[in-house]
């Protein structure tokens, strides 16, 4: 036993106090570190890491920010990447590691490839925050600010009659108003260095239409043409530009101060021909607050064709208010003998100030004269009928359009396509306007529909003289003419005559009785006639009265020749 512990034995060597078999010391040298690798790197720990960076921690709603991923070595370097977000609803990512802000919070991003994961967070700040701090460093930096702008940006307009007036401050009036005078030119200028801000204008000229951009001082227009600047587009530029906001409004014939446009946005009108006449510039912080309402900057043809509608409403007979026609649909009735009684107009259109007028032809009262938005034309209660009516359009819209309306009327059905302003239906014959429709047409363009028979004029039919009267009268024409019908038509003309012009009176017995005309009447020489049978005086009498018969157009006649000239008509000589 002793020796084969012995033998044993002549293995172990002494190794700084402790005896160690040779192997194992062996071990330790050829393989200091080996054991312990095989223990602490199992896949996915830091030696085989995936990193995932984002190039911002903080990014304002709206904006994005771009992910980076590192592989390890293990990892080909174009294995697929797999992006999610922790909540879509604060920020997304695309499958190129693309992240948009969508609400403010903080969002974790994974990114996954070959069983390994990395994430980073990300906070969404308030877009408005984020400007306003960005906003502030430049400015510190640079040394331009609202306030010192107020001060340095001019602006300076060429007036008709006038020429240049001098320079403007932001929120200054340039050019004039009252007056009716067109804006020509205008020069705008920062008073900064352009590279840092700078500004850039063009104009909408009449009969040029737009012009180039111009810049820092430059003119935008015309001198000495006599040509009205209608709109205009404003906007800043150079390394500062997105740190403020350009207001600008224009003051426009017909309309005055329209509302604020800003930052390239046109102000005033186009296609529609009114002149600009003065204009307010205003700087502001980005996204402060305007100067004033910004609804409505401009004026322009093309929105006037696509959202102007024509609404109108009849009072009718038996069914009183019916509910609204519009843009060339039928208001009222149509073969049910029903009058139209009353109506109302309004006019849908992008520009406030614009309105349809209209006007009705009553029975009993005759043209009552313009209604407009939404006021009453024709009565109700008192069972009046609308016998004809009118249209007229006014301001940007009456450019832009023409409004044709026609009526159905009593006895004659729909008649012709009448416009803007002109007569439709009749009047003079007691005939009830049942129905019409209103259209609104490119100006120019064809009606839509025949324009022959708009409107009639029908002649009422004169009431013929009372009995009393018809003997008085035919007495005194016998008395003066004879009772053949010749001579009696030409006494009757002449009484007529006169009463069309008012010499004696407007009738024919006024005619006669006037003092110093007619000596059957004032010797009382017609009285033997009275009464008498007379047919041919009668009809002579009828005709030229109720008739409208004239043989002749002369004023006065004498039983001799009195007058070179005079015609013998029936046996009295008339001139």
């Amino acid at each position: 036993m002793k020796h084969s512990s012995h033998r044993s034995n002549k293995f172990l060597i002494p190794f700084y106090g402790l005896v160690i078999p040779l192997c194992t010391l062996l071990a330790i040298f050829l393989f200091p570190f080996s054991a312990q690798a095989a223990e602490t790197v199992p896949t996915g720990t830091a030696a085989a890491a995936l990193t995932l960076t984002s190039d911002k921690s903080e990014v304002p709603v709206g904006s994005q920010a771009t992910l980076t991923v590192v592989r390890p070595d293990s990892i080909p370097a174009d294995s697929a990447v797999t992006y999610t977000s922790s909540d879509n609803a604060i920020a997304t990512v695309s499958d190129s590691g693309v992240v948009t802000a969508a609400a403010k919070g903080d969002v974790t991003i994974t990114a996954a490839t070959q069983g390994l994961t990395a994430q980073t967070t990300i906070k969404v700040t308030d877009a408005a925050a984020a400007a306003s701090t960005d906003s502030a460093a430049a400015l510190t930096t640079s040394g331009i600010t609202t306030e010192s702008l107020q001060a340095s940006i001019t602006y300076q307009s060429h007036i008709q009659l006038y020429g240049w007036q001098g320079d403007t401050h932001p929120g200054d009036v340039s050019g004039t108003t009252g007056q009716s005078l067109q804006m020509e030119a205008i020069k705008i200028q920062t008073g900064q260095d352009a590279s840092q801000l700078g500004v850039q204008y063009r104009s909408h000229v009449q009969n040029v239409g737009w012009q180039d951009w111009k810049a820092d001082g430059d003119v935008s227009g015309t001198t000495g043409q006599g040509l009205e600047m209608e709109a205009i587009q404003i906007k800043l530029s150079g390394a500062m530009a997105d740190q403020f906001d350009v207001y600008y409004r224009v003051h426009i014939r017909d309309y005055g101060w329209l509302d604020w446009a800003k930052n390239g946005e046109t102000a005033g009108s186009t296609g529609l021909s009114y002149r600009m006449e003065a204009i307010q510039i205003q700087i502001v912080a980005k996204g402060g607050a305007a100067p004033g309402a910004t609804t409505t900057p401009s004026m322009d043809s093309t929105a006037i064709l696509s959202s102007t509608h024509v609404n109108y409403q009849s009072h009718v007979q038996d069914i009183g208010w019916q509910d609204w026609a519009a843009d060339g649909a039928t208001s009222g009735t149509t073969g049910q003998a029903k009058r139209v009684e009353a109506m109302v107009a309004n006019l849908g259109s992008p520009y406030g100030k614009d309105v349809i007028s209209y006007n009705a032809h009553v029975e009993g009262i005759g043209w009552q004269g313009w209604k407009t938005s939404n006021q009453t034309a024709g009565t109700t209660g008192q069972g009046l009928r609308i016998e004809a009516l009118q249209f007229q359009l006014s301001g940007a819209t009456a450019k832009v359009f023409d409004v044709y309306y026609r009526a159905y009327v009593q006895n004659i059905g729909w008649m012709g396509w009448a416009k803007n302003g002109d007569y439709a239906g009749t009047t003079g014959g007691s005939l009830r306007v049942e129905a019409y429709e209103v259209r609104l047409v490119q100006k120019g363009a064809a009606a839509p529909g025949s324009t022959d028979n708009a409107y009639q004029y029908i002649a009422p039919k004169p009431v013929a003289p009372t009995i009393a009267n018809m003997d008085f009268i035919c007495a005194v024409v016998a008395q003066e003419g004879g009772q053949s019908y010749e001579g009696a038509l030409a006494v009757i003309s002449c009484i007529m005559n006169r009463a069309d012009i008012g010499w004696g009176g407007s009738d024919p017995t006024a005619v006669i009785v006037a003092p110093y005309q007619f000596s059957a009447y004032s010797s009382g020489a017609y009285l033997k006639y009275v009464g008498a049978d007379m047919p041919e005086v009668r009809q002579a009498v009828t005709d030229c009265i109720v008739g409208g018969v004239r043989s002749h157009p002369y004023l006065s006649f004498r039983s001799y020749y009195w007058k070179a000239g005079c015609v013998n008509i029936g046996g009295n000589y008339y001139a």
